[in-house]
């Protein structure tokens, strides 16, 4: 599992998440579709840690006190929801 490369301390909530939003099907029943799905969404998982590590390692070195309590606030959290549509910078007047 990918997650026991990770050195962050909850590790296990990790491994958690992933095993409960990874397709990972009992049965295969012969056919490609179940391996190639979940080597799919591995793939997709590993590449979005490894844009996280990269983003949260130049956070870090940041002398900017704001943006590093905003990164460290934001990493704390379990969960974070955004409707994307509505973000700021996509908004168009309705003039």
């Amino acid at each position: 599992m990918l997650v026991v490369l990770s050195n962050r301390p909850d590790v296990a909530a990790e491994a958690t998440a992933y095993a409960t939003k990874a397709p990972m099907p009992y049965e295969w029943e012969g056919y490609p579709d179940g391996p190639m799905a979940e080597a799919e969404f591995a793939e997709k998982y590993r590449t979005a840690a490894a844009r996280y590590i990269s983003v949260w390692q130049r956070l870090q070195t940041t002398s900017d006190v704001v943006i590093k309590a905003i990164a460290e606030d934001l990493d704390a959290r379990a969960y974070l929801y955004a409707d994307i549509k509505a973000h700021p910078r996509t908004f168009k007047s309705q003039e």
